[in-house]
C-alpha cells in the first residue's frame, strides 16, 4: 500500500505536464475549439503585494518579490517555514539547535544566541518576529506569503540586511465561513487544522487551529543500556538512564484569531493573538558525520557512527520545546490629507532545547539543556499618502518605529553523565532598545516614469549580562556546586546608521515594467553574550577582560530588473540581476568545549547574480510555473576564520585552527537552484480532479567558510492529487520529497566533532478538506 501510494503520486510528477501538454494540442470540433478559445482568454490574476507597506500590484513593484498564495502553499506541499525553500530560488532556510536560520542570495545569520537577530528576518502582518526559536510554525490560515529579496533597510529596516519573510494572515469575513482539514500520513502523522470566520458589518471575528502529532520517528536513538560507562555522583553508581527513542517526531498545536472593528468608514481596528507550543527534535536531532572520529566509551574508544541515515546515538535525546504569545494590535484612521496607522506588539517566548554536544554515547562529554527566553514590545506610527490629498504624482510614507527586548539563557545548564550531574548554569541576557525614523517618496516624473527615495535612521542601544554557577557535586573549582564565575556586570554599546534606497522604474507598455536601484541594509551589532569573558577570572572575581561586540555588518545592493505580463497576460517573465558589497558581514563560529556559539566579522565579501521568475497559463485548467536563481558569492577578506580539523588520533574529534578564508565560498550559498511546478485540473464527471507536481534543485553548497562541510546537489518532488467531490468536500492524496532523497537540513563544525541533522524522508498520506 506505501510503495504503491508513493509510486503513484511519482508517476504523477513525471508525466503530468506531458499529459497536459498533449491534451492542449489534441485537435477538438467546433463547439470544442470555442471552450479552448475561452480557457485561452483566461490570463494569470494580479497578485496583491505590501512589499512598499501598502497594498500595490506585484507586476508595479521595483522589488524582487517572491508571492505565494495560500492555495499555491497547499497545492505544493507548503506546510511550514522551513518549507519555502522548495518554491523560492535563492532562499535556504535551515533549522539548527535553537533556532532558524533563513540564507536570501547567500545572506544570512548563523548565531544560536537568542538576541542576536537574523539577517533575513520574519514579518507577521507587519510585525517584526524576534524569536528565531519560533519561526518554525505551521502555516493555517495564511493568505499568502512573500518573499523580499534585497536589503529593505527603509521600510522595514529592522535588520533586514539580506531581505525578509512577510507572512498575512486571512482577514476575517462577515458572512460566515469555514475549512476543516484531516490528515493522516506514514510516520503515524496525523494533521488537523480548522478555520471559521465571521460577523457583522461593524466587527468580524476568526479562529484558526492546528495541530500536528507524529509520533513515530524517521529513525531511532540506538543507544543501549550502560554503553556510555558508569559514572558515580554522591556515592551513587548509574550506568543508564531512560531515553526518548524516536528520532524525528513532533508535536504541535497552535492558535490564532483576529478581531476587525470597523467602527466608522474611515477607521479599522484589528486585534490578533496567537499561541504556539511545539515539542519536536525533527531538523534538530544530529549524528557525527561517517567517517568521523570520536572519543569513545569503554570499549568503543575512538568511536564512529554505523547507524542509519535517520537514527542517532546518544546517552542524552534531543528535544526542542517552544512555547510562544504573540499579540498585536493595529489601528487605521483615513485622515482628509492621509491615512494614519498604529502598529503594536507584544511577543514573548520561551524554549527549552537539549542539545547533546557530541552527539554520541560517551558520558563524560557535556551535554547542553538550554531554557531560553525572549520578551519583546514593539510600536510603529505610520503616516501614508492618499488619492485624495496632495498631488497626484507624489505617493509617500514616513514613519516611527521602537523595539525593546530581552533575550537570553536562563540558564544554559551544561551537564555530564547521563545528566545526572552538572558542570555549571550559564545566565546571560542581552537587551536591545532600537529607535528609528524613515521616509520613502515615489514621484512620476512622467506618465511612464517613476523615481522613489527612501531614507531611514536607526540607533541600537544594547546592553549585556553574565554569570556562571557551579552546579556539580563532583567537580571542584568553577564547577563546584554554589561556584560564581564568568561575571559580568552590565556593559552597554550604541550602534547607529543612515540607510537608504533609490529606486527608478520606466513603464515600456501597461505591462512590461524595467527598474534599477541601489540601496543599503545595515544589521545591528550584538554582545556574544555568555562568552563575554576573553579569559576566565578567579572564582567570585568579575571580569575584567571583556570581549568587544560584534560590529554592525553593510550592504549594498545594485539591482536591475525586468516585470513583464505578456500574450495577453499568460506569460509573467520576471528577471532580475544584482551585485551586492558586503562589509564586516556577522559570521558564526562554534568554539570551546563545551561548544558555545559566538558571532565574528568578516571583513567583506561580494555577491552577485540572476533570478529569473516565469508562469505560463495555458488554459484556466494549466499552468506551468519554472523559477530559477544564479549566485556567486565569496568572501573577499577573511583572515582569521576559525576552522576545524578532524584529528584521526587521540583525543579525536576536531582541532580548532584559525585560517585566511579570502577567496571562499560563503556558507549556505548554492550557485544554482531552481523550482518547476505544474498545476493542472481536470473536469469530470465526479467532480474536478487537480494534479499538482513540484520539482524542486538545488546544486549544492559548503555548510562552513572552510569549504569542508558540503552539501552536494539535490532534487525535491512534491504531488498532489485533489478530487473536489461537492462544493463543499475535497479529497486529497499527498506526498513530499517522493525520490526519498537522502539530504541534510543542517551541519555544523566544532570541536566536539562534525555532525549533521537529517532532512525529512519521503512523506505521503491521505487528506479529506470540507469547507461551507
Amino acid at each position: 500500500m506505501r510503495s504503491t501510494l508513493a509510486i503513484l503520486v511519482t508517476g504523477f510528477c513525471a508525466t503530468s505536464a506531458h499529459m497536459a501538454l498533449a491534451q492542449t494540442a489534441a485537435p477538438v470540433g467546433t463547439a470544442a475549439a470555442s471552450e479552448v478559445a475561452d480557457d485561452m482568454s483566461q490570463g494569470l490574476g494580479d497578485i496583491v503585494v505590501t512589499a512598499q507597506r501598502r497594498e500595490q500590484r506585484l507586476q508595479d513593484v521595483p522589488v524582487t518579490v517572491n508571492a505565494i498564495s495560500a492555495q499555491g502553499l497547499e497545492r505544493q506541499g507548503i506546510t511550514n517555514t522551513a518549507d519555502l525553500n522548495a518554491v523560492v530560488p535563492g532562499l535556504n532556510i535551515a533549522k539548527s539547535s535553537t533556532v532558524v536560520q533563513p540564507f536570501l542570495r547567500g545572506v544570512g545569520t548563523a548565531s544560536l544566541v537568542p538576541g542576536n537577530d537574523p539577517s533575513v528576518p520574519l514579518y507577521i502582518d507587519g510585525v517584526y518576529h524576534s524569536a528565531p526559536a519560533a519561526l518554525f510554525f505551521s502555516f493555517n490560515n495564511i493568505e499568502r506569503v512573500e518573499v523580499l529579496k534585497g536589503p529593505q533597510g527603509t521600510l522595514f529596516g529592522r535588520n533586514a540586511t539580506g531581505g525578509l519573510i512577510q507572512v498575512i494572515t486571512k482577514d476575517p469575513t462577515q458572512e460566515l465561513s469555514g475549512k476543516f482539514s484531516l490528515s493522516y500520513g506514514n510516520y503515524r502523522a496525523v494533521n488537523a487544522t480548522g478555520y471559521i470566520s465571521g460577523g457583522t458589518d461593524t466587527i468580524a471575528a476568526d479562529l484558526a487551529v492546528v495541530y500536528n502529532n507524529q509520533s513515530k520517528g524517521w529513525g531511532r536513538n540506538t543507544f543501549r543500556a550502560g554503553e556510555g560507562g558508569p559514572i558515580v555522583v554522591g556515592g551513587t553508581t548509574f550506568t543508564d538512564r531512560k531515553v526518548k527513542r524516536a528520532a524525528g517526531y513532533t508535536d504541535e498545536f497552535g492558535i490564532h484569531s483576529k478581531i476587525v472593528m470597523t467602527p466608522g468608514d474611515r477607521t479599522t481596528v484589528k486585534l490578533s493573538g496567537m499561541y504556539i507550543d511545539v515539542d519536536t527534535n525533527q531538523n534538530h536531532y544530529r549524528h557525527p558525520l561517517p567517517g568521523r572520529l570520536l572519543p569513545g566509551p569503554p570499549g568503543q574508544n575512538p568511536y564512529s557512527f554505523t547507524g542509519g541515515f535517520y537514527d542517532y546515538d546518544s546517552d542524552i535525546e534531543w528535544f526542542n520545546r517552544n512555547h510562544q504569545y504573540l499579540f498585536t494590535a493595529e489601528a487605521q484612521h483615513e485622515a482628509d490629507f492621509a491615512t494614519i496607522k498604529s502598529i503594536s506588539s507584544y511577543l514573548k517566548a520561551k524554549a527549552e532545547i537539549s542539545v547533546p554536544s557530541d552527539g554520541s554515547p560517551l558520558i563524560s562529554r557535556a551535554s547542553s539543556f538550554a531554557h531560553l527566553r525572549w520578551k519583546t514590545f514593539t510600536q510603529e506610527l505610520q503616516i501614508l499618502s492618499n488619492k485624495d490629498w496632495g498631488p497626484s504624482w507624489l505617493e509617500w510614507i514616513g514613519g516611527l518605529y521602537y523595539l525593546n527586548s530581552r533575550a537570553g539563557y536562563d540558564p544554559q545548564e551544561v551537564t555530564y553523565g547521563y545528566r545526572y550531574d552538572g558542570t555549571f548554569n550559564r545566565y546571560s541576557f542581552q537587551t536591545s532598545d532600537s529607535l528609528a525614523a524613515y521616509g520613502q517618496a515615489t514621484a512620476s516624473l512622467t506618465s511612464t516614469t517613476r523615481l522613489t527615495l527612501g531614507l531611514r535612521y536607526s540607533k541600537d542601544r544594547l546592553s549585556a549580562t553574565q554569570y556562571q554557577l557551579g552546579t556539580s557535586a563532583v567537580l571542584g573549582g568553577g564547577n563546584a556546586n554554589g561556584a560564581v564565575t564568568i561575571l559580568v556586570p552590565k556593559v552597554r554599546t550604541t550602534f547607529d546608521k543612515i540607510t537608504w534606497r533609490v529606486a527608478l522604474d520606466q513603464r515600456l507598455t501597461p505591462d512590461v515594467l524595467l527598474y534599477a536601484s541601489a540601496s543599503r541594509g545595515y544589521k545591528t551589532g550584538a554582545w556574544n553574550h555568555g562568552a563575554l569573558c576573553a579569559t576566565v577570572p578567579p572564582v567570585g572575581v568579575a571580569c575584567s577582560n571583556l570581549v568587544s561586540p560584534t560590529r554592525p555588518e553593510v550592504l549594498d545592493a545594485y539591482e536591475i530588473g525586468l516585470k513583464s505580463d505578456l500574450f495577453d497576460k499568460r506569460l509573467r517573465f520576471n528577471i532580475s540581476g544584482y551585485y551586492y558589497d558586503y562589509s564586516d558581514l556577522q559570521v558564526q563560529a562554534v568554539v570551546g568545549v563545551p561548544p558555545i556559539s559566538v558571532l565574528n566579522n568578516a571583513a567583506s565579501a561580494r555577491m552577485y547574480g540572476i533570478d529569473v521568475e516565469t508562469a505560463f497559463q495555458f488554459s484556466r485548467y494549466l499552468r506551468i510555473s519554472a523559477n530559477g536563481a544564479y549566485l556567486d558569492a565569496k568572501y573577499k577578506k577573511y583572515p582569521n576564520a576559525v576552522g576545524f580539523v578532524p584529528l584521526t588520533a587521540a583525543p579525536y574529534a576536531n582541532s580548532q585552527i584559525l585560517f585566511d578564508a579570502s577567496g571562499n565560498r560563503l556558507p549556505r550559498a548554492p550557485k544554482f537552484t531552481s523550482t518547476v511546478s505544474v498545476d493542472w485540473t481536470i473536469p469530470t464527471g465526479a467532480g474536478d480532479v487537480t494534479l499538482t507536481g513540484s520539482w524542486y534543485y538545488n546544486n549544492g553548497f559548503y555548510w562552513d567558510p572552510q569549504e569542508r562541510l558540503k552539501e552536494r546537489a539535490y532534487s525535491l518532488v512534491n504531488g498532489q492529487i485533489a478530487l473536489k467531490a461537492t462544493d463543499n468536500l475535497s479529497l486529497r492524496i499527498w506526498g513530499r520529497n517522493l525520490l526519498d532523497k537522502k539530504y541534510y537540513s543542517y551541519q555544523t563544525a566544532t570541536s566536539a566533532g562534525d555532525q549533521g541533522a537529517p532532512a525529512a524522508p519521503r512523506t505521503y498520506g491521505l487528506a479529506v478538506d470540507f469547507q461551507f
